[in-house]
């Protein structure tokens, strides 16, 4: 029997839909197992908690979720680390989510969770690039002589 590991995508705003929709561009669907969680405006933490909770029921498997987040610190975040990850030992929470490593973790959910996380933050950094610096550096040096 194979495993595969789930994902939930949490933000502010709409941005966690934001990256599922873009998911389902680059790969032509969204599996199942992948979700998007967010704190809508006007909402207050308590409404962002019963989300995730609806959400970690649907996504519930023993091979675990990985969480991304939008951002280390904000309440999406902060509501995992205190509500979710002292209880449950096979979830795995990154924050500061791009589109690169969720492509990294949606291509190897049947991999070992805290190993793709660990590709999919590194993944994350390389995906990062300075395009000014990247250009400058690669055109050829112009002599002025």
């Amino acid at each position: 029997m194979s495993t595969i590991f789930n994902i939930l995508i949490i933000s502010h705003g709409t941005i966690a839909q934001g990256y599922v929709d873009a998911l389902s561009v680059i790969t032509g669907e969204v599996p199942e197992g992948i979700e998007a969680c967010s704190m809508g405006e006007g909402e207050s933490r308590s409404d962002l908690i019963q989300h995730i909770n609806e959400s970690m029921i649907r996504l519930k498997c023993s091979d675990g979720v990985l969480i991304f987040a939008d951002m280390f610190g904000g309440t999406p975040c902060n509501v995992v680390v205190s509500e979710l990850l002292d209880q449950n030992s096979n979830l795995y929470l990154l924050a500061g989510i791009n589109l690169s490593m969720l492509l990294t973790a949606a291509g190897k959910r049947e991999d070992d969770l805290a190993q793709v996380a660990r590709e999919a933050y590194e993944a994350a950094n390389i995906g990062i690039v300075d395009v000014n610096s990247r250009i400058s550096e690669a055109a050829p040096a112009v002599d002025n002589e």
